[in-house]
């Protein structure tokens, strides 16, 4: 089974220079300790929702130090 480890929060900005946020997800298997980038997904993602107020919070937090990317440490194992 694998489980969450990392939320890479990046900013993206399209040709039109809107930007959005997306995040990278890294899961790892607990019982090899293998695992990788599972994927991406726009930061709204319903799988996301358990960590919606986290999130949110470190994307203001990027907004106010005008950062591209930021790199979350996921705590507890939970299953995505």
């Amino acid at each position: 089974m694998q489980k969450l480890k990392l939320v890479i929060l990046r900013k993206i900005e399209s040709k039109f220079k809107d930007s959005k946020y997306v995040a990278d997800i890294v899961k790892i298997n607990d019982k090899t300790g293998c695992g990788g980038l599972h994927g991406y997904t726009d930061i709204n993602d319903p799988a996301l929702d358990e960590y919606r107020d986290w999130i949110n919070f470190h994307i203001r937090m990027m907004e106010s130090m005008n950062a591209s990317k930021m790199t979350l440490t996921v705590g507890e194992n939970v299953e995505l």
